[in-house]
C-alpha cells in the first residue's frame, strides 16, 4: 500500500501538475487548429487537434490516476496511450529543429513541463499493461453458468 501511495504521489507532482500546465496550453492550440481552419490550412489544423484532444485526454487519464476520477481500466490505458503520444509528437517537434518557435531544450522547467510527464505516462503505460495481463480472463457467459 505504501509503494501505491508513493506512485501516486510522484505522479501528482511530476505529471499531473505539468501536464495541468500544458492543458492550458492545450485549449489554446485546440482554438489555433480552428483558426487554421478558417484560414485553409488543413494539416495544420489536423494537427493542432489531434494533438490538444490527446493532451487533454491524457490529463483526463493523469487526474483519474491521482484523484481518484472513476474510469474504466480500458478507457485509462486509451487516454494514456493517447496523452503519451500527443506528449511524445510535441517532443519531437520540439527537438527537431533548433531554429524553431517551439524549441525544446533541456532546461529544467522545460524537463519538468515536457519529459517528466512523459517519462511518467510511460511508466503508468507499462504498469496497466502489467496489470491487464494479470487480470484473471473472465467468461463472457457468467451469468447463465449456472
Amino acid at each position: 500500500m505504501f509503494y501505491r501511495e508513493l506512485i501516486i504521489g510522484f505522479t501528482t507532482i511530476f505529471a499531473w501538475l505539468p501536464a495541468l500546465i500544458l492543458t492550458f496550453l492545450a485549449a489554446f492550440v485546440f482554438l489555433m487548429g480552428f483558426a487554421a481552419i478558417s484560414e485553409g490550412d488543413y494539416l495544420i489544423a489536423t494537427t493542432c487537434i489531434l494533438l490538444s484532444s490527446g493532451g487533454v485526454l491524457g490529463f483526463i487519464a493523469l487526474t483519474s490516476l491521482c484523484w481518484g476520477l472513476h474510469i474504466s481500466f480500458l478507457k485509462r490505458l486509451i487516454f494514456l496511450l493517447a496523452g503519451v503520444l500527443s506528449l511524445a509528437t510535441v517532443i519531437y517537434l520540439g527537438t527537431l529543429d533548433p531554429t524553431s518557435a517551439l524549441y525544446l531544450s533541456y532546461h529544467p522547467l522545460v524537463v519538468y513541463l515536457f519529459y517528466s510527464p512523459f517519462v511518467i505516462g510511460l511508466f503508468h503505460i507499462v504498469l496497466h499493461c502489467y496489470f491487464w495481463v494479470r487480470l484473471p480472463n473472465k467468461s463472457i457467459n457468467t451469468r447463465c453458468a449456472r
